[in-house]
């Protein structure tokens, strides 16, 4: 089945069954937005953060399914703007 399209900026929510816990973590789609057979996201790892990072190293490997949200992007580009002004610090 076909993957919506999403736009660059875009995230998915992770959901991750570990154990009786189900973490939630949000990240960042990479890659072409047109790719609609996968989608690849890329997970730093965390030693010392709540889990999320550690879980997914640990677990998941690539080619397997996971239950994922529908594509978000809450800093996309006004489409309707002439120029857009990129800012970096």
């Amino acid at each position: 089945e076909l993957l919506p399209t999403f736009s660059g900026g875009a995230h998915v929510v992770v959901e991750m069954r570990d154990g009786d816990r189900t973490r939630l973590n949000p990240y960042s789609l990479m890659g072409s937005p047109l790719n609609t057979s996968e989608y690849t996201i890329s997970v730093r790892r965390d030693d010392v953060g709540r889990g999320g990072s550690l879980f997914m190293h640990r677990t998941i490997r690539p080619g397997m399914e996971m239950v994922i949200s529908y594509p978000v992007n809450l800093f996309s580009l006004d489409l309707r703007a002439r120029k857009h002004l990129m800012l970096a610090g």
